[in-house]
């Protein structure tokens, strides 16, 4: 059979398919065939294929329910050798068919569609693209699945169709809300981020509205989250969600991308590329702000056709993608984009403070992340302008077509963020600044005028920052800086002055004279720290030179470089003190003009000394002034050689030290001037003629060490100026002046007199004249007039002695020895006076003829063992050390010309010399600590100066052990000086005397052993002061005081304890000491000390920070002195170091412990902790430990190393710091860290805590293999942040539950608020499926166990994260938790129970359908059979969460849920709950009627079962329940439920009366009138016996019930045993008499009349003949009522009365009518109620009405009465009242 005829039948069965479902079998059959056969050659065959399509789409189009073979149409897009033209028609039946689709279907299809998009063309897919996206809302992946999910969508994989799907998505998710589509002439404005064609595609054939488009865009959402995609595709999707302006889109993106953005950073080149495509658009024109040509970027597409063409996105997303953008780190940079991007968003149209702000942050990576293949040296220039206008300096004065761009001013946050950018811009190319002074300028400027104080503080960090690029910078730019420089020194801007010091000191060299000068005026600042800085900018450099430094290599390399030429210097400080002095910068000062002030002009002449020392080749050494002859002596050949070549630079620097003298005579003026004529006087002094008249001033100043250096100076210009004869002149005056002059006069002129006779003797000039004068000064020292004339005396007599300028007498050398021994120790007398008699004693041994030696040495020698003053020591060893040489010791010579390493000839040793060697070596092991300092200062002084003496060698042995036994000393400064003369024996001794001195110091120093000393009784044990004063009130230092202490306190043993603690100190003084030696032998020894380095440096390193300041200032000293490099010295010996400290952690000595943990404090700062990480643990136990040690020292240096460590160890675990190396260290870390959590020491467990949190925060997502342990202990830890005294305060508001349950619920809150519960929620975001089990357990563990309230309600709150943010992971523990906290929901306190409740409704969500089911059942069986409040207050607390957190899951499970909250809903009025239950029921039920109608099974099961409890209330709760749904149902309720409820109910009417048996009687009524009762069937007397049984039982509120029941089933079941009703009522209306008489509560019975009253009319039959019957009896009981004077009666009876006449046969009562009309007349003429007479008038109105009916009238008379009440009361003020009278009246009046 041919084509043609099979498309013919075909298309006849077609027509003839008579229903839907034979056409949707032929459809499916025959529709795939049938459009294949349009590839066809024959026409003819295609013409009829066209003709059974059309066919068939008219008949499709009109069932919209036919489905079509849909599989089929997809293969067959899918197969590619189908043709363009039959898959065209395919994808017309495609869009038609799978809209038709059930959901599931949908979904089951939805991959294979999703592939068939790579094959279908391109301008076809968008309507298959809108489909796709039309069906995600029906996807729900099961994350456990999810594996299976992605194998059977594979959108994880590298395909085309992935990247069309996501396009797509990406393009709908921007699409704005309201945007019109295009119209047929186009528009002139596309959606920020599209172009012509992508807008088509979403919104071309889809017309969205906006809340079509919201939910497509909340599908979209979801499904690109699910976890089908790879993360890095989707990342650009997810973040424009989160842009989205609806709250349901952007709020489901939000919690997916803050939880991926934090824990990642994104290096994907592709994602990268992406972003700057969205952010700049397909065609992005550079900014015209960027005044460099950059190219076009990188990351557009190239060639694209103009349909083709993007906008960039609107500044909303690009505000959420720039973050994303920067977290490509390094990647982010590709030139030239990320420049056009930065000048966008600081410099475009649409731009925004925050984009400005993002761009500036864009800015600062690019210059983090640029290595040097960037060249940013062309643009650098414009970014720097960028900054400069950022920082709000750079003020636009360019084209004015730009002006717009720079018409914004930023704000401070900007200003900072830009100064961030300048620092990284001097760093990365500091080219673009060298050159730039303008920019220092400007920011110079700015910073004097900004007035926030704290982004002025970040602009002086930015300025000094930037200071080094100037350091390259040409000499004119830095001329140009000088220039601004001076400007700005006077700023009155303290930053500004103090950041100038720092630029100064950066920009210009040591050596630049313009620099120093700087620095010299701002050491004269006014401001202390601008002052402080420059000098340690100007000295601090050449502070760790010394006189001792200038033969070393290290000066030799130096010295040319550390001050500027001392003539260029000079000079250039001359000329501008001319300038000031001629500008507004001159200073008046005595009636003239100068250039500095006097604090000025000291640090410039203290400079220009230094460099004059320096270029005189000593060096840079500041302490010149302190020993002015050994300076003069040692620059004197520079100054002759300058005064032969340059001399006019020499007399410009005396100038200006005459002037300053002249103006400021201080002694560092008056000294420097001294060291400089003093040096060259024979040039120098003939200059100072005019300065003898102040000089001779100065002596009689105030000061007398200005008097001293002003006589020596005064002396040097008299002995060298002759010309005019000023020396004779003064020594002739001399003697007239000592007798007039005042006492600071005369000591001056002595110390003249002594200074210019000295002179004249040394240079041989005759003295003899001046004899007189010589004995008028011996003389004074005899007279003791005053005390400064005794010192003057004794120093002239020591300068002629000196000089041997004093006579030689036998009587007087004894006698004056005598006399200055005297002087030497009288305690009258000051330490400078015993200091001038002593040296005056050495000098006399400089004489020649000096005969009375031994007897000097043996006054010395007894001076030394007085005095204790450490200064004295030192001048009796410089005596002893000229009486050793005698006159031939150095020291007679002209100091002002000799240098100190100048060999002097003729120097030859006296005969005193070994006997002066063996009293020291002696006094070296005295008792007296005193007397061995001495002998050990002087034994040091003789060797210094003499130890290549043959004597010094016949006695180095002894010397050597003299001063090792010295080393033990407690006094530092004897071990100090006993070191440094071993290092002089080590230098003068052979090579295997040194090695043996070496041996022995190591051994001292390790052991602490030292050489045993016989103690005798007066044997010093301790120093003054250090027990403390006896009960006698002397000290106790020596061994016999001890032994008498001890006696007295009657403790023998005490002895003992005081040696052993001296023993311990001897111990540690004889270390020390040893470590002095070896800080002196140090230089000396070299390399060979590198071999005990490994023991030597880890000891010493400890001993640095021991808690005595004067061990731990010796040890440090020593430590400087040993190690050249500490840095690497520690890095190389960390693990001995580390050892030794581990080893004395845990020492029983307190200083050993402390002095560890300050070093293990300093130890790791800066080098980690690497080498040592598995010791570390028990290292920092050791360290927590001792923070709860006995000694609070001891405490204090534990926490502060312990600080230390945890501060290194949270930069060792951060997680840029290296993957391996931060999971290691916490690895071994945070076990102890989390068990130091568990201490009961307050500051331990502190410490741990933030510990705890801040290693978390930095670890990042590598904290997830510990989070079993850390969640669980800072969950625990919440409790610590809690003072006690809450739980106190708690538990005594137990007996007011709200409050406490309000108290309680606070605490939980703050503890929620601490820091540790918010880091371990922090952390939540890390963990998988096994990490999440293990935390629930101990979770529920903590919840199940006795722990603290913050406690466990933190852990249940942490739960209900755990349900928000890992719902997947939580899943297979979701059972076990539910268990646990519904048992939970039985604990004592409410709060908890409270919080129990929110957590169960949370962990809802993620539970299994059976363990919802079991928990409702269990809450349910809870409320039935616990009579407890407070459990069912949870129940309710519970149920509430559920439909608060899960309405759906509530809604799955209504039937179990409702059945309960309806219950609930019926309690007690009182009940507190009613209103919870009633708000579930409101949220989850459909109206009252249908939840009741679709749950009833339900609801009258749970009633039934509360009706038959043992509980009274619950019966009753259940009753009112069933009469609720007899209320609301009424007929429409089933039969069958009826009977049952009815049933239920008879039975529970039986028994006592219990309270609120009520609500039984209540509902039995509400029942009764539900149902439809047949009369032949039953006339309803056995319901009424019931209720009528219930009648004459229990109390009155029962009765009551009861009765109004009776009326209400009577009146039901229309009821026509009247009898029955009228005897119960009777008795209570017309009560018997002996009833009357009795005693009865009034009120009580007034209700029951009312009800009873209110039962008859309701009960009132309609049946004729009982009417006839009871008439007359029931009038007597209205009368009766009637005639009661309570209106509440009268009220009840006029109600009644209406009622009965509603029923009443008028017809058989025609004569009863007036009788019935009397108490309505009555009521409406004289009640005062308006009820009252509105109900009359109802009454006689309804008689009216029926006497009308039969056609009977009323009498005129009545007629017109009742007319008259009425008119009256139609001028009522009662709205009804005036109703109802207008309505009465028309019909009266017909």
């Amino acid at each position: 059979m041919d084509d043609n005829a099979l498309l013919e039948r075909i298309l006849l069965l077609i027509s003839m398919a008579e229903t839907d479902e034979k056409l949707e079998i032929l459809v499916s059959r025959f529709l795939l065939p049938v459009i294949l056969k349009l590839d066809s050659q024959e026409e003819g065959v295609r013409k009829k294929v066209l003709e059974v399509l059309v066919h068939l789409n008219k008949r499709m189009k009109s069932r919209p329910l036919l489905q079509l073979p849909m599989n089929q149409l997809v293969e067959c897009l899918v197969k590619k050798n189908n043709s363009s033209f039959v898959k065209n028609f395919v994808l017309t039946y495609v869009k038609m068919g799978f809209p038709r689709l059930g959901p599931d279907t949908q979904v089951n299809l939805l991959p294979s569609l999703i592939k068939s998009l790579e094959e279908i063309p391109e301008k076809q897919q968008n309507g298959i693209l809108a489909q796709i996206v039309s069906s995600f809302e029906f996807v729900k992946i099961d994350q456990d699945n999810l594996n299976n999910w992605k194998e059977k969508f594979q959108l994880h994989v590298d395909s085309d169709y992935v990247k069309i799907l996501l396009e797509y998505c990406r393009d709908l998710l921007l699409l704005p809300y309201g945007f019109q589509s295009l119209g047929p002439t186009g528009q002139t404005t596309l959606p920020p981020g599209f172009s012509n064609w992508s807008y088509n595609r979403v919104a071309g054939e889809v017309r969205w509205s906006a809340e079509e488009l919201e939910k497509a865009k909340m599908a979209v959402t979801r499904f690109i989250i699910s976890g089908l995609f790879d993360e890095r595709k989707i990342m650009i999707h997810g973040t424009i969600a989160m842009a989205d302006t609806r709250f349901a889109v952007s709020s489901i993106a939000s919690s997916y991308m803050f939880r991926v953005m934090s824990s990642k950073e994104w290096k994907d080149e592709d994602l990268i590329r992406s972003l700057y495509s969205l952010c700049l658009g397909s065609v992005p024109e550079q900014s015209p702000v960027l005044d460099v040509s950059i190219g076009q970027p990188q990351c557009t597409e190239k060639d694209l056709k103009p349909e083709k063409v993007r906008l960039p996105i609107c500044r909303r997303v690009k505000l959420k993608l720039l973050p994303l953008l920067r977290k490509g780190a390094e990647m982010v940079i590709i030139m030239p984009d990320i420049l056009f991007l930065i000048y966008d968003c600081i410099f475009g149209i649409d731009t925004t403070t925050n984009l400005r702000s993002s761009g500036l942050l864009l800015l600062q990576d690019l210059l983090w992340y640029s290595d040097d293949n960037l060249d940013l040296e062309a643009v650098a220039p414009s970014l720097l302008k960028l900054t400069m206008f950022m920082i709000g300096n750079l003020k636009y004065e360019g084209d004015n077509a730009l002006k717009d761009f720079y018409n914004f001013k930023p704000d401070n946050h900007q200003r900072v963020s830009a100064l961030t950018v300048l620092s990284y811009l001097a760093k990365k190319s500091p080219g673009v600044l060298a050159d730039n002074a303008d920019c220092i300028r400007m920011l110079l400027s700015s910073l004097e005028k900004e007035p926030d104080i704290d982004f002025a503080q970040s602009l002086r960090t930015t300025i000094s920052g930037i200071a080094p690029c100037f350091i390259s910078a040409s000499e004119t730019t830095k001329r140009l800086l000088k220039f601004v420089f001076n400007q700005y020194i006077t700023s009155s801007n303290v930053q500004v002055r103090r950041v100038l010091v720092e630029l100064v000191r950066i920009i210009f060299p040591i050596t630049d004279v313009e620099g120093r000068f700087l620095l010299l005026i701002c050491c004269g600042d006014r401001d202390e720290t601008i002052a402080k800085d420059a000098v340690d900018a100007l000295f601090g450099p050449l502070r760790s030179y010394t006189m001792d430094d200038r033969s070393t290599e290290k000066m030799e390399t130096d010295k040319s470089d550390l001050v500027p030429s001392y003539g260029r210097l000079l000079n250039y400080i001359i000329e501008q003190k001319k300038f000031r002095e001629s500008s507004e910068k001159g200073i008046f000062i005595k009636d003239r003009v100068v250039g500095f002030d006097k604090n000025t002009f000291e640090y410039i002449l203290r400079f220009v000394q230094l460099s004059l020392i320096n270029e005189a080749g000593l060096g840079p050494f500041e302490s010149a002034l302190e020993n002015p002859h050994r300076v003069a002596s040692s620059i004197r050949p520079f100054l002759l050689n300058l005064i032969r070549n340059e001399s006019s630079v020499l007399s410009a620097h005396l100038a200006l030290l005459t002037e300053t003298v002249e103006l400021f005579p201080s002694l560092n003026f008056i000294t420097s001037l001294t060291i400089l004529v003093g040096a060259v006087p024979e040039f120098l002094a003939g200059e100072l003629v005019t300065l003898i008249p102040n000089l001779k001033d100065l002596t009689e100043s105030n000061s007398e060490d200005t008097r001293l250096i002003s006589a020596e100076l005064l002396s040097i210009v008299l002995k060298e100026e002759k010309s005019q004869n000023f020396q004779n002149k003064f020594l002739s005056a001399a003697l007239p002046d000592l007798s007039r002059k005042s006492v600071e006069g005369k000591q001056g002129l002595l110390f003249a007199i002594g200074f210019l006779l000295g002179r004249m003797s040394l240079k041989n000039e005759n003295i003899n004249p001046y004899s007189q004068i010589v004995d008028t000064i011996i003389e004074l020292i005899y007279n003791e007039e005053h005390s400064l004339i005794t010192s003057g005396a004794i120093h002239a007599i020591g300068q002629l002695a000196r000089c041997k300028a004093l006579k030689k007498t036998l009587k007087k050398d004894a006698e004056l020895v005598q006399r200055l021994s005297e002087l030497s120790c009288h305690a009258k007398y000051s330490i400078r006076i015993h200091d001038r008699a002593i040296s005056a004693l050495g000098f006399l041994s400089l004489e020649d003829s000096f005969v009375e030696r031994r007897l000097l040495v043996n006054e010395l020698l007894k001076i030394m063992r007085e005095v204790k003053d450490v200064d004295l020591h030192f001048s009796i060893g410089e005596s002893l050390v000229c009486c050793c040489f005698g006159a031939t010791y150095r020291e007679s010579l002209d100091l002002w010309s000799i240098k100190e390493d100048d060999s002097v000839k003729g120097e030859t040793e006296s005969e005193d010399f070994e006997f002066i060697l063996e009293e020291l070596i002696k006094g070296a092991g005295s008792q007296h600590p005193s007397v061995r300092q001495a002998c050990t200062i002087s034994l040091l002084a003789i060797l210094r100066k003499c130890g290549n003496s043959k004597t010094i060698v016949n006695y180095i042995d002894r010397i050597q052990t003299a001063f090792a036994v010295c080393l033990a000393e407690g006094n530092d400064f004897v071990q100090d000086v006993s070191s440094k003369g071993l290092g002089l024996i080590y230098d003068f001794s052979p090579e295997e005397k040194r090695q043996e001195l070496v041996d022995d110091l190591m051994s001292v120093f390790i052991s602490g052993s030292r050489r045993r000393i016989q103690v005798s009784n007066e044997t010093k044990i301790f120093e003054e002061g250090t027990l403390g004063p006896m009960p006698t009130g002397g000290q106790v230092t020596t061994y016999k005081e001890l032994c008498s202490l001890a006696s007295d306190l009657n403790q023998p043993d005490l002895v003992y304890k005081f040696m052993n603690l001296a023993n311990n100190t001897m111990l540690w003084n004889s270390k020390k000491g040893a470590a002095f030696g070896f800080a002196f032998l140090t230089p000396k020894l070299g390399k060979e000390l590198e071999k005990i380095y490994p023991v030597l440096i880890p000891k010493l390193y400890r001993y640095r920070f021991d808690p005595t300041p004067r061990v731990q200032n010796a040890m440090s000293a020593i430590w400087s002195s040993v190690v050249n490099d500490d840095t690497k010295t520690v890095d190389t010996y960390q693990k001995q170091i580390f050892e030794d400290i581990s080893k004395h952690l845990t020492s029983n000595q307190w200083r050993v412990r402390e002095s560890s943990c300050y070093a293990s404090a300093e130890l790791f700062r800066g080098r980690g902790f690497d080498a040592v990480l598995e010791k570390m643990p028990e290292f920092f136990r050791n360290i927590l430990k001792v923070m709860d040690d006995v000694k609070e020292s001891v405490r204090k240096s534990a926490e502060f190393a312990a600080k230390s460590i945890v501060k290194v160890l949270i930069q060792t675990t951060n997680v840029d710091a290296g993957k391996n190396s931060a999971q290691e260290t916490a690895k071994f870390m945070f076990p102890v860290v989390l068990e130091g959590l568990q201490s009961s020491v307050k500051e331990v467990h502190a410490l741990c805590l933030d510990t705890t949190i801040s290693m978390v925060r930095s670890l990042g997502h590598l904290v997830a293999p510990h989070l079993p342990i850390i969640i669980p202990a800072l969950i625990n830890s919440v409790e610590a942040a809690h003072h006690q005294q809450l739980n106190y305060m708690s538990v005594r508001l137990g007996d007011q539950a709200a409050t406490q349950e309000m108290f309680d619920s606070a605490r939980i809150s703050a503890a929620r608020m601490t820091t540790s519960y918010e880091t371990a929620q922090h952390t939540l975001q890390f963990l998988d499926a096994e990490k999440t089990e293990i935390i629930v357990i101990s979770l529920l563990s903590t919840i199940k166990t006795n722990n603290p309230l913050p406690v466990k309600g933190c852990s249940a709150h942490l739960i209900s994260s755990l349900a928000q943010l890992r719902p997947n992971e939580l899943q297979p523990v979701a059972g076990k938790a539910l268990a646990v906290l519904c048992k939970g929901l039985s604990d004592r306190n409410l709060a908890l129970r409270s919080t129990y409740a929110g957590t169960i409704g949370q962990l809802v969500r993620v539970a299994k359908d059976s363990s919802i089911e079991k928990l409702l059942n269990m809450l349910q069986t809870w409320y039935l059979e616990t009579n407890e409040e407070s459990i069912r207050s949870a129940c309710m607390q519970t149920i509430q969460a559920v439909s608060r957190y899960n309405p759906d899951v509530l809604r799955n499970h209504a039937g179990t849920a409702l059945s309960l909250v309806f219950l609930g809903m019926h309690g007690k009025s009182d009940d507190p709950t009613i209103k919870g239950w009633e708000k579930v029921w409101e949220e989850i039920a459909p109206g009252t009627e249908g939840g009741i109608r679709f749950y009833l099974d339900e609801i009258v099961k749970i009633s039934k079962m509360a009706l038959n409890a043992a509980s009274y209330p619950l019966r009753a709760q259940g009753a009112k329940c069933q009469g609720k749904i007899a209320k609301t149902m009424g007929q429409k309720l089933d039969e069958k439920v009826c009977m049952d409820l009815l049933n239920g109910l008879k039975t529970s009417m039986g028994g006592k009366v219990w309270t609120g048996k009520e609500e039984v009687v209540t509902a039995f009524a509400d029942v009764i009138e539900c149902i439809r009762f047949d009369e032949s069937v039953s006339d309803g007397s056995e319901l009424m016996d019931l209720i009528l049984r219930e009648i004459k039982r229990g109390n009155k509120d029962y009765k009551s019930c009861a009765l109004s029941a009776c009326g209400r089933i009577a009146a039901s079941l229309k009821f026509k045993k009247f009898s029955l009703i009228i005897d119960a009522t009777e008795p209570i209306i017309i009560p018997p008499k002996e009833e009357e008489d009795e005693e009865i509560d009034q009120k009580e019975l007034l209700d029951l009349q009312i009800v009873a009253i209110e039962a008859l009319g309701k009960a009132w039959p309609e049946d004729r003949n009982v009417q006839v019957e009871f008439f007359e009896k029931l009038m007597k009981l209205i009368e009766f009522s009637m005639s009661n004077v309570h209106w509440k009666i009268q009220l009840a009876t006029v109600k009644s009365l209406q009622r009965i006449l509603e029923t009443l046969d008028l017809t058989l009562f025609t004569e009863n009518t007036d009788a019935l009309l009397k108490f309505p007349i009555y009521y409406l003429g004289h009640a005062m109620q308006t009820s009252l007479k509105l109900d009359s008038m109802k009454a006689i109105e309804t008689i009216v009405q029926k006497m009308n009916s039969i056609n009977l009238t009323l009498d005129e008379f009545k007629s017109s009465s009742i007319k008259k009440l009425v008119e009256e009361q139609s001028r009522t003020e009662s709205a009804d009242l005036r109703l109802k009278c207008d309505s009465l009246l028309r019909l009266l009046r017909g």
